[in-house]
């Protein structure tokens, strides 16, 4: 159970990136000027949800995917955390991952005839290795994932699942966690409600971590589809949210933060990550580690840098409100991702007009001055 959060050009524009299968041309957005012939689509409704309309939402059905090693004293208070929510999930998938604690007893003897419970039990191959499996063997169309350690708040899938049907253009959405156990207190990284757009080339170009901890994360199936099962297991023995955080935004997974803390993180002093900060005899291998990630993905999904830096203005133009900070971000990556003086003049162009459009954006003298200066990005 585990949180966090850089790394590495543009040619013939007729290019469009491989995110996934067609979509329906309805569905397509208006490119800067400049592009008109480029589009960035939102995606699919979950298959056979298609033809669902706003009057006639679609029913999802819901996977909790749990992965437990050796965490048989807190199991069973996360597994019935997930049989306790306000609006059931139709299935709950929970992967013991070879503990030799007693936790497969355990789950046999307590869950082993509930109907909406599926366990697995394998050899140990990690926490990596647990998502594939739990993913392989579920049928939901959004599925939550739960380190068996966390306890979701009775009324997270009642919070979440209704936005996933209401708001079909979110593929990803994490919400804030309320630690208890050791430390109590919430993290809420963000100040508010935030749709973040896409975030393909900002995974690509910064690997930004855009997310929170494993238990915190809800997704639509057709995105995880795309890139899911993953390689690598020796990786992610531990900290594998990093590759469902990684993974979402590299395969056009559409971010939605949720503020609400609507899982109770639990602080033991045996988390894998939590409160062992970024030292340089930690991060140095992590750093590598999403190389290799980011590698596979990028293999798996036929994703190139000359595709993905034709994307970055449309990219940008799919945050509703961004930030100062997040025009900058973005100058800068036109700026790395070796694109032709005169390209990269007209994206950083888009950027500084999206900004300066964005709703309930007031320009007062600093604000200007701010924006005046993304111009020496593009000298």
């Amino acid at each position: 159970m585990d949180v966090t959060g850089a790394a590495p050009a543009i040619g013939p524009s007729s290019l469009r990136l491989p995110l996934a299968p067609p979509m329906p041309p309805a569905a397509s957005r208006r490119a800067p000027s400049g592009a008109a012939h480029l589009r960035l689509d939102p995606p699919q409704l979950p298959v056979g949800q298609e033809h669902q309309t706003a009057g006639s939402l679609p029913r999802l059905r819901t996977s909790c995917l749990v992965n437990n090693y050796n965490y048989a004293r807190f199991l069973g208070e996360a597994v019935d955390g997930a049989l306790a929510q306000t609006m059931p999930f139709d299935e709950v998938i929970v992967v013991d991952d070879g503990s030799t604690d007693g936790s497969v007893d355990l789950l046999r003897r307590r869950y082993g005839d509930h109907p909406r419970i599926r366990i697995i039990s394998k050899r140990n191959g990690g926490q990596l290795s647990s998502f594939n499996e739990g993913f392989l063997a579920s049928s939901g169309d959004v599925l939550f994932f739960l380190d068996s350690d966390d306890v979701y708040q009775p009324d997270y899938v009642a919070t979440v699942l209704p936005i996933f049907v209401q708001q079909p253009q979110y593929d990803f959405i994490f919400c804030a966690p309320q630690l208890f156990g050791n430390e109590e207190g919430t993290d809420t990284r963000y100040p508010a409600d935030t749709d973040f757009g896409y975030t393909m080339a900002l995974t690509y170009f910064e690997m930004h971590w855009l997310g929170s901890p494993t238990s915190c994360i809800a997704a639509r199936r057709g995105l995880l589809e795309r890139f899911l099962p993953l390689p690598n297991l020796e990786d992610w023995r531990t900290r594998a949210d990093d590759c469902l955080v990684f993974g979402a935004g590299l395969a056009g997974g559409r971010k939605f933060f949720l503020r609400q803390c609507l899982v109770r993180y639990r602080v033991h002093g045996e988390n894998a990550f939590y409160g062992r900060g970024l030292a340089a005899k930690y991060d140095f291998p992590r750093q590598m580690r999403l190389q290799r990630l980011r590698g596979a993905l990028c293999e798996k999904l036929g994703l190139t840098t000359d595709a993905i830096a034709r994307q970055i203005a449309l990219e940008y133009q799919t945050i509703p409100a961004p930030s100062w900070k997040q025009l900058r971000q973005y100058s800068a990556m036109a700026c790395r991702a070796g694109l032709r003086p005169m390209a990269r003049r007209q994206i950083i162009a888009d950027l500084r007009t999206h900004h300066r459009r964005s709703p309930e954006r007031f320009m007062g003298w600093g604000d200007r001055l701010r924006l005046w200066a993304t111009r020496f990005y593009s000298s």
